[in-house]
């Protein structure tokens, strides 16, 4: 038992630190976008000749952040999807197998067909929490 525990413990520092990892790299990622776009901005500023240049520089910088602003949210919102997909599914499954269990239970004759159902119910919630445990 203590070394399941530990092992689950294990697992769940190393998925906290992928999803620590991912975040910062989205993060850099989002930063290193915005400081091309800021580059290309002082580029655009530096060799405009007029005010009219200046201001189309403006607009340049101003519709790039907007698309990455844009763009920001859509992956934030799919990311978040996917979680939510996933957490769906996982409750599906529980959802199978307690209506199996329940399937079971209402035709076992005897308390030893009962305690088998039970097992098979117990069995497969936790090759579900492994299964779920290790994605």
């Amino acid at each position: 038992m203590k070394k399941i525990t530990i092992f689950l413990l294990l697992g769940s520092f190393f998925s906290l630190s992928a999803n620590f990892i991912e975040k910062k790299e989205n993060i850099l990622n989002q930063k290193k976008e915005l400081l091309n776009i800021v580059q290309n901005d002082i580029k655009c500023i530096q060799n405009s000749k007029n005010n009219n240049d200046i201001k189309n520089c403006k607009i340049y910088l101003k519709k790039e952040k907007s698309r990455l602003k844009e763009k920001n949210f859509i992956n934030k919102r799919n990311k978040e999807s996917i979680s939510h997909k996933k957490r769906i599914e996982k409750h599906e499954k529980k959802r199978l197998i307690l209506e199996k269990a329940e399937d079971c239970i209402q035709k076992a004759k005897n308390k030893k067909e009962y305690k088998i159902c039970e097992k098979k119910e117990s069995e497969s919630r936790k090759a579900l929490k492994n299964k779920l445990f290790l994605n």
